[in-house]
């Protein structure tokens, strides 16, 4: 192997492992419980498994999870491995201990993630965390406070900063009005990065590179896109030229970029943009298999 494809190796490797969180029962996926279950097994007994983090299960469908973990809803649901969830919590931080309890009560489940929404102020940062360090959540599971877009939310990520609690940022949904425009999403982005703030993002980036969706017509990010904005900022880009990264719609510019990355800024990126929830992993992989960003074999 050439030096030029043992670096590239790596920088794909830094770039997207584990960036795929496996969100097949939210919208607009919306895939039954039993067939997610083997879908995720499946894909985690595959080279896929590099790329794939944990299943993201609301705490209201965690009885329903365990039932199908125990075989009874879903034939090859069952395994021996313990199986990975990022637990979300709806309810905020007044649900947060019931629904720890709840998952961890669960023989075939592990928590490796939280994701809670937080009032998008200081004020709501402040009662969330509260509730965080009276869950006595172990260190090694990350928590990730969704702070929506509003005026405060800036404050919010200060206030968040430093607490070792990451931050959640949503992308998109069901309705035009949940997918942020460049502006917005660099501005979020950015506040995030100029604080050392890991976060992770929920909905709407189905592909590598920005479109149109041409039944919906809602404008959505690509997570390459978003990858590519946070080395932007990481570099020291101001808000402006973070959204003209997220604005650019050329795939084949956007894979040359990443490609020149090193494998040092990659992880940076990634220490960043920690991952993403998508409810289809195929899709963004054969996004990344079509650009050249991974080789079949790989993503097999």
């Amino acid at each position: 192997m050439t030096v030029a494809a043992r670096v590239g190796s790596e920088v794909r490797e830094a770039l997207f492992a584990g960036l795929f969180d496996d969100a097949a029962l939210f919208p607009p996926g919306n895939v039954p419980m039993p067939a997610a279950v083997v879908a995720h097994r499946a894909r985690t007994r595959t080279r896929d498994a590099v790329l794939t983090g944990p299943f993201v299960c609301p705490d209201t469908r965690v009885a329903e999870l365990g039932s199908v973990l125990a075989g009874a809803g879903a034939d090859g649901a069952q395994g021996s491995d313990a199986f990975p969830i990022s637990l979300v919590v709806p309810g905020g931080s007044g649900a947060l201990a019931a629904a720890l309890r709840a998952a961890t009560s669960l023989p075939d489940v592990v928590v490796r993630a939280i994701e809670l929404p937080a009032a998008p102020t200081p004020a709501g940062v402040d009662e969330a965390l509260a509730a965080v360090r009276a869950a006595a959540i172990p260190e090694d599971v990350p928590v990730h406070l969704e702070l929506a877009a509003a005026p405060e939310r800036d404050a919010a990520l200060h206030r968040l900063a430093g607490s070792g609690v990451r931050a959640k940022i949503r992308t998109g949904g069901t309705v035009a009005a949940a997918f942020p425009d460049e502006h917005g999403l660099a501005t979020a982005l950015t506040g995030c990065v100029q604080r050392g703030l890991a976060f992770k993002l929920t909905a709407g980036l189905h592909h590598a590179v920005r479109y149109t969706d041409p039944v919906t017509r809602f404008e959505h990010h690509g997570f390459l896109n978003v990858l590519l904005a946070v080395a932007a900022a990481l570099a020291g880009g101001d808000i402006a030229g973070v959204g003209a990264v997220l604005a650019d719609r050329d795939g084949a510019a956007l894979a040359r970029e990443a490609r020149g990355l090193t494998p040092a800024s990659a992880r940076s990126v990634r220490a960043a943009f920690v991952s993403f929830g998508t409810c289809s992993i195929s899709e963004p992989v054969a996004d990344l298999i079509t650009l050249g960003l991974l080789d079949r074999q790989v993503a097999g």
